[in-house]
């Protein structure tokens, strides 16, 4: 539930920058929100990158983190 990078990956690439996008799971209680801020080309692989902002409450603990997401060849996304 934490990193489902599926949804991720379609969050990241698709939502503008600067806009916050909520998610929840209702079956475990999980939600949050994910919002990528800053784009830009990984120095060493070319990849496109996106910085990302993510808000996760899970099991009532809210936790915030900032990380940056990057494209593979194959269009999945991964957590650098």
């Amino acid at each position: 539930d934490l990193l489902h990078l599926g949804s991720v990956g379609e969050t990241v690439q698709r939502a503008p920058l600067g806009k916050r996008i909520r998610w929840s799971n209702p079956s475990l209680g999980n939600y949050g929100s994910i919002m990528p801020w800053r784009e830009g080309t990984h120095r060493q692989t070319g990849a496109q990158c996106r910085e990302i902002h993510n808000q996760l409450t899970v099991r009532g603990r809210t936790l915030e983190y900032t990380g940056v997401a990057c494209q593979a060849r194959d269009g999945s996304w991964t957590l650098m």
